[in-house]
């Protein structure tokens, strides 16, 4: 964003040497607890949504919130069908982690001052292939979240930054329980923080009834939408 140049959530846009060129303000991260997000409804009418952080920093150790208010949702950029229908991926979602924000600038760039960005860090969860949901099917989404090993090359993939200014809505994910919880999708290192004691839910369904405005997202046709 200090280059004004578009950007995928999901990819490495910079190689880390130019990570030198990036200032932040005597290196402080502002902290947040709550992201409220506006937007427009299927029928014009004004709504607002309210994130609370999953992780709550303390003095000396980061910890669980376990805020129930964690889930978003974004536009995934890459699937509407050509009737104008939303399909299974028009959706990303994830779990928000932390929201702060930072002043920063680009020392390659011709501006001296500092500018505010802020930032969502979140937990991105995946689509289960295996039991496609959608209106035809009588079945809701799933998503659940992937691995994150440390040893593995691509564990920076299950995290990511986005712009709040990107966010649609809040996500109403109800966990699967009849499938169980799990303790392997991360390493020790990262484990206490992020990860639940007894684990994650394997699995969580994507609540598209939650209210109208959501129905009319994934149904479409709507006059706002």
């Amino acid at each position: 964003r200090l280059r004004s140049d578009n950007y995928n959530w999901d990819e490495l846009r910079f190689p880390p040497e130019e990570m030198q060129y990036l200032d932040i303000h005597k290196d402080s991260l502002h902290v947040h607890q709550t992201l409220q997000i506006n937007y427009t409804s299927y029928d014009l009418q004004r709504g607002r949504d309210s994130i609370k952080p999953y992780l709550e920093f303390k003095p000396s150790k980061i910890v669980s919130n376990n805020a129930p208010r964690c889930h978003i949702m974004l536009s995934a950029r890459e699937g509407e069908a050509a009737d104008g229908t939303q399909t299974a991926h028009s959706f990303w979602y994830a779990q928000v982690l932390a929201i702060f924000h930072v002043m920063a600038r680009d020392r390659l760039g011709s501006s001296s001052e500092h500018r505010r960005i802020d930032l969502v860090w979140v937990r991105w969860l995946g689509l289960e292939q295996e039991s496609q949901g959608s209106f035809k099917a009588k079945r809701l989404q799933k998503v659940g979240f992937p691995y994150a090993l440390l040893a593995d090359p691509d564990a920076l993939a299950a995290f990511g930054f986005v712009d709040p200014a990107d966010i649609l809505r809040g996500a109403h994910l109800i966990p699967s329980f009849a499938q169980g919880r799990r303790h392997d999708l991360f390493g020790m290192e990262v484990r206490s923080a992020v990860q639940p004691p007894d684990g994650d839910y394997q699995y969580f369904s994507v609540n598209q009834f939650v209210d109208r405005d959501m129905a009319m997202r994934y149904r479409g046709g709507g006059v706002g939408h």
